[in-house]
């Protein structure tokens, strides 16, 4: 999965006001929660009003290993782990 860019805005494939459409006005759902639902979180609203959905992290792995694979905004000092 890859992020999601999603604005809440009239939705042509419903014919409903304020769904939550992509660049390519196709609806991902109602409500925030329901694109949690599809495995996506953390909305961020990022200027112009479009909000920026990340995948989950795989509960299958350890959340600190999923999270040195983002890169860092900043230099951040890793410990690696002894085996």
């Amino acid at each position: 999965m890859s992020d999601l860019y999603v604005k809440r805005q009239y939705c042509e494939e419903h014919r409903a006001n304020n769904h939550y459409v992509d660049e390519n006005y196709h609806c991902h759902g109602e409500t925030l929660q329901q694109i949690e639902k599809r495995g996506y979180s953390y909305a961020r609203h990022i200027g112009g009003g479009w909000y920026r959905m990340t995948p989950k992290y795989n509960p299958a792995f350890p959340l600190e290993w999923q999270m040195m694979e983002d890169p860092p905004e900043h230099d951040i000092h890793v410990i690696e782990p002894d085996f």
